[in-house]
């Protein structure tokens, strides 16, 4: 009978470990936790993994969202349907809800003062105002010029608008610390979704030449492009590596997200992440692991090549976020062995979160 007790006791321990081990105990941002902090019965112990969670405050739908690592990665009002969500930028959306309720928690002195530090306008009303209009309002969101977003709402025979600046900092809520810490710990555990197989290009019917174009534009200047070459190799199109082709090489390695060779191990970014403050990071991720993860969270890169000798090829990456109002940079050296045997190290200088507006096209001119 004591053995049974004891086993019993072993049983419910580690369904408690396990337990433990599944609840959020961590937030994507020092913000948010903070927030979650000021909500009366919220228990993130209870929180599990990929899951949302909704509460009242000052009667009204407080949303808490639960990302796949157990953490809180956003809290905010319910304001927006999930039609709306599925065709908006996500940190957008998020943003105005929990910025919302970051202003119903402030003394109501206090809100003009925030507003105008974080140059947010409201205009015809008050926050609990935009609360209030719900989920069935109608929206629309309008931005320019990667400065300001404006968004209306409409309903109940009212117009409210939001005027905000395209700031990522302040639409994740954090600082440039925070945001450069947050990208690390992002783009190092990422793993790419599972692919059914090579992503092929849409040859128009009675192609037959050995090699295929597939050109998916420019951005700011036609030096810097999307292009992915492909070379007919047993009646399929594939992506190469060729040291005879070796510009076109060199797009195919930077600019796809699966791996130039159908092996992962065999190329490898190797890069120093610039930071705020004059610090750097070291960072050894698989090439095309990092493409896709810029493609999912950022949009669509582009490449062009600044420099090219016998020995080297000096270019440079581009993933801009329009609607994010940012841009990430990738200054990269690729050495022309490691194009002739189809494996090698890359290595370069990461800058995140550049403000569109401060990159200038004279940047693209070779020197």
């Amino acid at each position: 009978m004591r053995k049974k007790v004891v086993c019993l006791c072993l049983f419910i321990a580690v369904l408690s470990q396990i337990g433990t081990a599944t609840a959020a105990v961590s937030y994507a941002t020092e913000r948010l936790h903070s927030i979650i902090e000021q909500l009366p019965g919220v228990s993130p112990a209870s929180f599990q993994a990929g899951k949302s969670y909704f509460f009242n405050y000052q009667n009204r739908s407080v949303v808490v969202r639960v990302n796949n690592w157990n953490e809180v990665e956003h809290v905010g009002y319910r304001m927006f349907g999930e039609e709306l969500r599925a065709d908006t930028y996500t940190p957008v959306l998020d943003f105005i809800e929990r910025y919302l309720l970051e202003l119903t928690m402030l003394p109501s002195g206090s809100v003009t003062q925030r507003l105008q530090t974080d140059d947010v306008v409201l205009e015809n009303g008050m926050p609990e105002d935009f609360v209030s209009m719900g989920a069935a309002a109608a929206v629309s969101i309008q931005y320019s010029d990667f400065k300001y977003y404006h968004v209306e709402w409409k309903g109940g025979g009212r117009t409210l608008s939001m005027t905000f600046p395209m700031d990522y900092q302040l639409i994740s809520g954090c600082n440039a610390i925070e945001v450069e810490k947050n990208y690390i710990r992002d783009v190092t555990r990422y793993r790419p979704q599972a692919r059914t197989g090579w992503v092929t290009p849409e040859v128009p019917e009675g192609y037959d030449k050995e090699y295929f174009l597939e050109e998916r534009g420019s951005y700011l200047s036609e030096s810097v492009r999307h292009d992915l070459y492909y070379r007919k190799n047993g009646g399929k199109w594939e992506l190469f590596c060729d040291p005879k082709k070796p510009e076109w090489s060199v797009y195919n390695l930077m600019l796809s997200p699966v791996p130039v060779g159908g092996h992962e191990s065999a190329w490898t970014l190797d890069v120093e992440l610039d930071q705020y403050g004059y610090q750097s990071t070291a960072m050894e991720i698989p090439l095309n692991r990092w493409i896709a993860f810029c493609e999912e969270n950022d949009g669509i890169p582009y490449f062009t090549i600044k420099e090219m000798s016998e020995s080297v090829i000096k270019g440079v990456l581009f993933v801009p976020n329009e609607r994010g109002g940012y841009c990430h940079m990738l200054s990269v050296e690729i050495p022309m062995k490691t194009i002739e045997k189809g494996e090698g190290r890359i290595t370069g200088r990461l800058y995140v979160y550049v403000p569109l507006h401060n990159i200038e096209k004279d940047y693209f001119k070779i020197k």
